[in-house]
């Protein structure tokens, strides 16, 4: 097969799987959260200091006396009542650290 094809076929096709991978994830994003580990920790203590109006102590929550720093961005989210949107910040971050790396690798690979 001609290289020029498959200069613009590959990355066309990594593309689109990106792509489609990106909105499957997006999907299942709308869904509401289940895991046990979301329901107890990431977003119920920041919901318990929203209904305290500040920070308290939870002594039954040992996870609670760690740093929450990304769990306090889900706080805006809470308080609006959009129980789906703590998954697409997390997501965010995901991406954000996929475009560091690509822009990190690409120099140094010799790619696209």
């Amino acid at each position: 097969m001609n290289r020029r094809i498959l200069s613009i076929a590959v990355p066309g096709a990594l593309l689109l799987l990106l792509i489609g991978f990106l909105g499957v994830e997006a999907l299942l994003n709308l869904t509401p959260p289940t895991s046990r580990d979301a329901l107890i920790h990431h977003l119920a203590i920041p919901k318990i200091w929203l209904s305290a109006d500040g920070f308290m102590e939870t002594p039954w929550a040992d996870y609670s006396y760690y740093p929450m720093t990304v769990n306090l961005l889900y706080l805006p989210a809470l308080y609006a009542g959009i129980d789906v949107l703590p998954k697409f910040i997390h997501m965010a971050f995901g991406i954000g650290i996929g475009l560091l790396l690509f822009v990190y690798l690409k120099p140094r690979l010799g790619i696209l």
